[in-house]
């Protein structure tokens, strides 16, 4: 290796040297405009995203609200269609974790019941939907409540009573 270098040679050198870093100050300034507009390119997707999130945010709420309007007014059909369909023993089904309340709602839609048995028909029909929201009204709101699950746990007003899995069954 050559350690000593004569004027001319140092000349070439520091020309080779400065040429090369005019290139590299080139080069690293384009790399900078590129970074740049990489760094705004990104930002316009994030804002993008936030965007997108916001109005997808937006967009399940609203889908969240016709899904709960419409479940609450299916929910209401079922409960609705169940008084005019209730089973003789949805009572003791109801509350078969306590059959001494069975037995005193029993009493009270037995009352509500009197004078039915002699009617026919359309009128018997009409009058025992009457006798099933008479006994809803006469409920607590934890009995109503806990009626209404059962309702909606064994009935729906588009298939009719569901069935239970029962471990006899």
């Amino acid at each position: 290796m050559k350690t000593t270098f004569t004027k001319t040679e140092l000349n070439e050198l520091l020309s080779i040297a400065t040429a090369e870093i005019k290139e590299l100050k080139a080069d690293n300034s384009i790399l900078k405009r590129e970074n740049k507009r990489m760094h705004e390119e990104r930002d316009d997707l994030f804002d993008d995203i936030r965007r997108l999130n916001k109005e997808n945010k937006m967009r399940f709420t609203v889908m969240q609200k016709q899904f709960d309007e419409l479940q609450s007014s299916e929910n209401i059909d079922s409960i609705i269609w169940f008084g005019l369909n209730y089973p003789p023993n949805f009572i003791r089904e109801c509350w078969s974790d306590d059959p001494c309340l069975a037995n005193h709602l029993n009493d009270k839609f037995a009352m509500c019941h009197e004078g039915t048995d002699e009617m026919k028909g359309w009128v018997k029909t009409r009058l025992s939907y009457g006798v099933f929201t008479r006994f809803l009204t006469m409920l607590d709101d934890g009995n109503r409540d806990k009626l209404y699950q059962y309702i909606l746990d064994t009935y729906s007003r588009k298939t009719g009573f569901k069935v239970r899995h029962t471990e006899e069954a």
